[in-house]
């Protein structure tokens, strides 16, 4: 497989802070899941693991330390990982959900993404949009620029704790045999 249809997901773009001076500030609990365009979020951290309140169901690169003229807190961006696509017009996804697969890949081999369901080779596709954070002394601003061309993805409960607890209250519970 050729990596020329890769280099997209490196592409850098600088954001001016004016971009967000229109922006109303929204004070949330957390980031909406399926966070999409142009917006500007404002929640409480936890200062033993900075992002883990900000996470959201985008497949987002690894952040890079950044900083601005007037911003002397931690100041961090991300671009999106985009996604990739099956192009077989035959794939057991397209014949059963009517859409073409842009969730469901694994890596065979290095730089060979390919569809689960059918094996076809997946075909690389960008997205643009971008993250930053700007902690404060107990809130993180979140800035989000651009729109999503990759495709949500869910988040799995954390059942590790209450599975704990089960086998804590029931000492004589065994896992069971699959």
């Amino acid at each position: 497989m050729l990596i020329a249809h890769l280099c997209f997901f490196r592409e850098r773009k600088k954001l001016p802070p004016f971009i967000w001076s229109d922006l109303n500030i929204k004070e949330v609990e957390s980031l909406p899941h399926d966070v999409d365009g142009h917006y500007a979020f404002k929640l409480k951290y936890d200062s033993n693991n900075l992002m883990k309140s900000t996470k959201d169901g985008r497949p987002w690169q690894p952040w890079v330390t950044s900083s601005r003229a007037g911003f002397l807190g931690i100041r961090r961006l991300a671009s999106c990982g985009g996604t990739y696509k099956c192009q077989n017009k035959k794939c057991a996804f397209l014949h059963s959900y009517g859409k073409t697969n842009m969730v469901q890949f694994k890596s065979v081999i290095a730089n060979c993404t390919v569809c689960a369901c059918c094996g076809y080779e997946a075909v690389g596709v960008p997205c643009t949009a971008k993250k930053v954070w700007e902690f404060g002394e107990n809130h993180v601003t979140v800035f989000h620029h651009g729109q999503h061309t990759c495709e949500v993805r869910t988040i799995e409960p954390d059942i590790s704790s209450d599975a704990s607890a089960f086998f804590q209250a029931n000492t004589n519970a065994k896992p069971s045999k699959g």
